[in-house]
């Protein structure tokens, strides 16, 4: 059952971080521009990036980086086109390092609601909210879960979108970015 929702899981992060489309996890891109915010390059299904994930760096050790080229994604070169060719011969790895990541924050969001109730869907919306903002122990939404189920709250797919526009910036600004990552899980789980 886990393996099946780990798949899943692996189509919801696709459509929301990739756009449905496979070969942009083995370029390089960079969601808020490049050079323009506290983001930097990104890759991968989980979109691991660069400037905020130190497994970004070790993956790209993996897949024979050089500190040289480090530098050039640090610097965010705007012609990668090279890293990119690299990048892209080592989809295995790429693809390895995404389904541990799933794995790891499906187990680590499962552990900080281990006493609620949830459905597949809605543990798919706390992953990928983990994946995008970090849920973190005893931050923004952990309270408010913990707030939300202990004044009887059922906690579903809806409850953490709602929370996602309502109590976070990227939510307030996006809606439409937080609605489009809902009816993803949604259509994927089937729920």
């Amino acid at each position: 059952m886990q393996g099946n929702f780990l798949e899943k899981m692996r189509l919801v992060l696709l459509e929301n971080e990739c756009s449905g489309d496979q070969s942009l996890a083995y370029r390089f891109s960079d969601a808020d521009g490049v050079r323009t915010g506290r983001s930097g390059y990104s890759f991968g299904v989980c979109q691991f990036d660069i400037e905020n994930n130190w497994d970004a760096i070790l993956l790209l050790r993996d897949c024979g980086f050089k500190p040289k080229d480090l530098n050039r994604l640090y610097d965010q070169d705007t012609n990668v086109d090279d890293l990119n060719a690299k990048l892209f011969k080592h989809q295995l790895t790429v693809d390895a390092w995404d389904d541990g990541h799933i794995a790891e924050s499906t187990g680590w969001c499962d552990g900080l609601v281990f006493n609620v109730a949830c459905s597949d869907s809605t543990r798919a919306m706390l992953v990928d909210y983990h994946n995008q903002l970090r849920f973190d122990k005893n931050g923004k939404l952990h309270k408010y879960i913990k707030w939300f189920t202990s004044a009887g709250g059922e906690l579903t797919p809806e409850v953490i979108r709602d929370f996602k526009l309502e109590h976070t910036e990227w939510g307030r600004k996006r809606k439409n970015d937080v609605e489009r990552r809902y009816r993803n899980v949604i259509k994927v789980f089937g729920e």
